[in-house]
């Protein structure tokens, strides 16, 4: 929607009008002008504005961000979830609209390609771990955040690259991510009060073909997982007899859930949990009402 920024100025004085029906035509306006009129927002914020039209410039900007990414994210959880670097990447947007994703996805090129020259296709599966292990850890330095576990950038798949440190579950995504470019059979595992991924049997299928024609590895083209891995860990590796008794230390009940491949609409919701508890910690309730709506849409 095509709008000049005297134009942009005058809706913004409306905003507040006492008239419902003007308020409401006004507002409709505005959002419906979407995250294409922020940069003139911005203009006229870093403008010499009153403190009042300067806070209702900033809180129009911050809605405006917040309906881009709920719409982007209904898009991906409804339509098709298979892109799950592109899920993060809208998470990541939450706290930092805007945001360029260029030295993330960078980063992600780096560390697969590092990873992929010291991969032999004949080797064993624990063995192909083994060399992730020593790219993803060792090399890039990646490693689980015990110290401020909580935090919410520990679920901003940019934050986590830059301190190389996460919690399990944006750790496991992107040692997914790594593991599909590397054509490696691993899923997510969304276990209570954790979160781990699977190695799944290959059997016959030539997963190479799978990375040479960019397709996209589904957990029902594979066979029984082989075993587990805890990247929040160094990349542990463990098995069922390992996972029975985390649960039985945790006193719950086993399900055939919490051992086997979960959805990647089942990692953004576990995410939106960790964060709308996150958000409670740093007492932040504006972005825990946000998160409370993204939960809300994907019902």
């Amino acid at each position: 929607m095509d709008m000049d920024i005297k134009e942009l100025e005058a809706l913004i004085k409306l905003m507040d009008d006492l008239d419902p029906e003007i308020h409401e035509i006004v507002n409709s306006k505005l959002e419906k002008a979407g995250v294409e009129i922020i940069p003139d927002l911005e203009v006229l914020w870093e403008g010499n504005q009153p403190v009042e039209e300067s806070e209702k410039i900033e809180s129009l900007i911050t809605r405006l961000y917040e309906n881009h990414v709920s719409d982007q994210l209904q898009c991906w959880f409804r339509e098709d979830s298979s892109d799950l670097l592109k899920m993060l990447f809208l998470v990541s947007q939450i706290k930092y609209p805007g945001l360029n994703t260029g030295l993330t996805k960078e980063y992600i090129d780096r560390l697969s390609m590092d990873a992929w020259v010291q991969l032999y296709a004949s080797a064993h599966p624990t063995d192909k771990i083994q060399v992730l292990n020593h790219v993803f850890f060792d090399q890039y330095h990646l490693s689980g955040d015990s110290e401020t576990y909580n935090h919410p950038d520990n679920s901003y798949i940019s934050r986590v690259v830059e301190t190389k440190k996460g919690n399990p579950i944006t750790l496991s995504s992107l040692y997914i991510i790594v593991a599909h470019r590397l054509g490696l059979p691993v899923f997510g595992v969304n276990l209570p009060q954790h979160f781990v991924v699977a190695y799944c049997d290959s059997g016959s299928i030539e997963v190479n073909n799978y990375v040479k024609q960019n397709r996209v590895l589904n957990r029902d083209d594979f066979g029984e997982v082989l075993f587990y891995i805890n990247p929040f860990n160094k990349g542990k590796i463990f098995s069922k007899d390992n996972v029975d008794s985390f649960l039985q230390t945790i006193h719950v009940q086993p399900r055939p859930s919490f051992y086997d491949a979960c959805s990647n609409t089942d990692i953004y919701l576990r995410i939106l949990r960790n964060l709308h508890y996150a958000m409670g910690e740093q007492n932040d309730l504006e972005k825990q009402r946000f998160i409370e709506r993204l939960q809300q849409e994907c019902h």
